[in-house]
């Protein structure tokens, strides 16, 4: 298998684990020790009539929600009833490729993607707000379009790491991105 990412989400009473593949994702349950439920989602092999997606990234919420960054777009997922719903229209825009997820302290996600810089998202609305692109013109402007990961700071800032462009970071109340290039 083809995993690209793994997850430890840990609740009151379970651990949960979630596998990250080239299609699908494993979720698993665990309590005492013991593994209490395994479920696969969107690799088609159970067949659910789920589309078939490529999951780069599983951000657990809570334990109703999880959001998995695909290349089709945000996907919100209850891993207790198998409901879901595809997120990846803003306006008349298609948001695809999310490569990560995280909650700013805000209540937002902020969603990193391979061809359109950092999106944020609404969890309470399930509407995209804002999408921060690299500009040459703009000294402000977020490092690179081709964002991999994000972490948020015990300062509110949230920091955006690129492949290839180094890294950004800026605070959430003037989203004016510093910027630091890796030699």
């Amino acid at each position: 298998l083809n995993t690209t990412q793994a997850l430890f989400y840990k609740c009151a009473r379970t651990i949960n684990v979630w596998a990250a593949y080239d299609k699908g994702t494993i979720h698993q349950v665990f309590a005492n020790g013991k593994l209490l439920k395994q479920q696969t989602f969107f690799a088609d092999k159970n067949k659910l009539g789920q589309p078939v997606l490529e999951v780069i990234h599983v951000y657990q919420q809570d334990d109703s929600t999880a959001w998995l960054s695909t290349n089709e777009g945000l996907t919100r997922l209850n891993p207790i009833s198998g409901s879901y719903k595809i997120y990846n229209k803003w306006g008349d825009r298609v948001v695809k490729e999310l490569r990560y997820a995280t909650l700013s302290p805000k209540g937002q996600l902020w969603l990193a993607t391979g061809p359109e810089g950092v999106y944020t998202f609404d969890i309470n609305t399930n509407q995209f707000l804002d999408n921060f692109r690299f500009d040459k013109a703009d000294a402000f402007s977020i490092c690179s379009d081709n964002i991999v990961s994000l972490y948020f700071d015990k300062m509110n800032n949230v920091w955006c790491g690129s492949f290839g462009g180094g890294a950004s970071y800026t605070n959430l109340e003037n989203v004016f991105f510093n910027k630091h290039i890796s030699k």
